[in-house]
């Protein structure tokens, strides 16, 4: 009964225009109440919820995203991209896709994506005869790869909820990650050889060109690397790989003479922002989950999913359902702090591996960056793109099927998630 009050709460609490986080919190207080459970558990659920040393990687891998985006480094990711395949037709667009994987590998955020390369992507791909609801519709589809490619936000806040190895995270995203981008590059093809697009190419970079836009963005390339050297071989827990990616950020936008004071206080500043946002979020699910815990709603829930069916490959298909529909009303954050505790005893119950579970629940979630009424990389590509909301939903459509396509395929053959895990790590 309480469950099903704080369900219905919080969804209320959500659509009046509440935001998320208070609607959690407010939802979840008011449940601990009319339940008659002691309040003073609160302070102390808040505090353990939100300190964690994995926890720690988040500010810091937001800092190492925004110091990329303030310092330039991400224009550099850029050129080389555009250097390599700039020249085919729909090339341009091609380099967007590719653009966000080399910059996946330090934001692990597709907000990050949005805001850093978008302003970048878009420019270029008008300015070379793009439309510009394409244009932004190629920058939405491929910020999605941004929390799948390690280092990933979502997959450190997974892996904490989980208690799995966040290594293994890591790895388990990197096929998922070249996977969207093929299935993107693919659609791109499509707009080319059915000639609905003008794809106009750049003219053919020499390789003198190449070398030098390459050099210009080798520090960018070298951070990720050694991060999951790092993790993957021991040597770094994720709290001091989320140090060594801000570090490493800002050594190579200082060495590149991006950097300077105003710089440094609007990234510190943003930084805080986002920080402080998501670690209010996990203090306030923290408490929802305390009280759904006490009233055993996973476990039931976990029960009721294991009666319809015993097969995982559809327990992912009826939870994928549950989370595309979720990702559509609230950010992937929240909707993955919300729903991961109460999934994980049905998933572990059949037997899945976190670990594939982790990439599917993740990737579901992700898509809700470019779905309506909240996506929030919606709002921030509209605003680059200057164009009206409808006409970017629109553009965007036909690029949730590759997306959609690339989910299934990591759900039916887990082995794209696993691969990498079991050959590195054993």
């Amino acid at each position: 009964m309480i469950s099903l009050f704080l369900f219905v709460a919080f969804n209320t609490l959500l659509f009046a225009g509440m935001p998320v986080t208070f609607a959690m919190g407010t939802a979840a207080f008011s449940g601990l109440i009319l339940g008659g459970y002691p309040l003073e558990v609160i302070p102390q659920i808040l505090a353990r919820s939100a300190v964690n040393q994995s926890i720690l990687a988040v500010p810091l891998f937001i800092l190492a995203g925004n110091l990329m985006n303030a310092t330039g480094l991400t224009e550099r990711i850029f050129d080389f991209a555009r250097s390599m395949a700039g020249h085919f037709r729909g090339g341009l667009a091609c380099v967007n896709i590719l653009a966000s994987l080399l910059f996946a590998g330090i934001s692990g955020s597709a907000a990050a994506d949005c805001a850093g390369l978008g302003v970048i992507e878009i420019d270029a791909m008008n300015k070379a005869g793009y439309r510009k609801p394409f244009s932004a519709a190629v920058t939405l589809a491929s910020s999605c790869v941004g929390p799948i490619i390690p280092p990933s936000i979502p997959l450190i806040l997974y892996g904490v909820m989980a208690e799995v190895s966040i290594a293994r995270l890591f790895l388990g995203g990197f096929l998922p990650g070249l996977l969207i981008g093929l299935l993107l590059m693919g659609m791109v093809y499509f707009f080319v050889l059915s000639g609905r697009e003008p794809c106009v190419p750049d003219p053919k970079a020499s390789p003198g060109q190449r070398l030098k836009t390459f050099g210009r963005a080798l520090p960018a390339f070298l951070a990720p690397l050694f991060i999951l050297y790092g993790m993957t071989g021991g040597l770094l827990a994720p709290g001091e790989a989320g140090a060594a990616a801000a570090l490493c950020a800002a050594g190579a936008g200082a060495a590149c003479g991006g950097f300077s004071l105003p710089k440094w206080r609007k990234v510190v500043a943003d930084t805080a922002l986002t920080s402080a946002h998501i670690l209010l979020l996990l203090a306030m699910a923290g408490v929802m989950g305390y009280l759904l815990t006490q009233e055993r709603t996973p476990a039931i829930l976990g029960e009721y999913l294991l009666s319809l069916t015993g097969n995982r490959t559809v327990l992912l298909l009826l939870m994928l359902s549950v989370v595309l529909f979720f990702g559509c009303f609230m950010s992937g954050t929240a909707a993955l702090i919300l729903l991961a505790p109460v999934f994980l005893p049905a998933a572990k119950a059949l037997g899945v591996d976190l670990i594939h579970f982790g990439l599917v629940l993740t990737l579901g979630l992700t898509l809700g960056v470019a779905t309506p009424p909240v996506g929030i990389g919606l709002f921030i590509v509209r605003e680059i793109a200057d164009i009206s909301l409808e006409e970017l939903i629109r553009a965007t459509l036909p690029f949730l099927f590759p997306l959609l396509a690339a989910l299934l395929l990591v759900i039916f053959f887990p082995g794209i998630v696993l691969f990498l895990p079991h050959l590195l790590m054993g």
